[in-house]
């Protein structure tokens, strides 16, 4: 992505705090199904897909670790705010670092959803990155490909005159 595109922080909006491979996975995986791993953290998950796709302008900080979407998660660790999946194993945060690097984005950057889109968009185009096959596993059940193909088709988004 351009540089022209990055954000710098606005005290007077709170930006959705995300990780790295959750800035791909709240943009194309579908969360309506069977609970990943309850109930509880889908329904969250939901809660900011909504807020993303109904707000062109909002915007998305990038976390390190665990971030707004993780919290009713089973395998967010609250002591340390970090992931038991994804932070404490050799070559930790890859699956973060990896989808950061395809996007041109680093951890403090802020982006808006709509710029965020395009560049997934424009960086990935209908080939879900290799993460998906190698390091996340819930593909299939929240139909990661479909999603994809439904973002590469998608309308940008407008913004309603007064």
């Amino acid at each position: 992505m351009s540089e022209g595109l990055i954000r710098k922080s606005s005290m007077d909006e709170r930006p959705i705090r995300l990780r790295g491979h959750h800035l791909f996975c709240m943009n194309i995986a579908d969360f309506t199904g069977d609970p990943i791993y309850n109930s509880k953290f889908c329904r969250n998950a939901r809660n900011y897909q909504e807020r993303l796709r109904n707000n062109p302008d909002q915007l998305v900080g990038i976390v390190p670790h665990c971030g707004d979407t993780c919290r009713c998660c089973p395998s967010w660790n609250e002591a340390d705010d970090k992931c038991f999946l994804y932070d404490y194993h050799s070559g930790a945060n890859q699956i973060d670092l990896k989808v950061l690097q395809s996007l041109g984005l680093s951890i403090g950057n802020e982006i808006t959803i709509s710029e965020l889109r395009r560049g997934i968009k424009d960086a990935y185009g209908n080939k879900l990155p290799d993460m998906c096959f190698t390091e996340c596993g819930f593909m299939d059940l929240l139909h990661c490909q479909e999603g994809l193909d439904k973002l590469q088709t998608e309308v940008p988004y407008s913004h309603k005159q007064p």
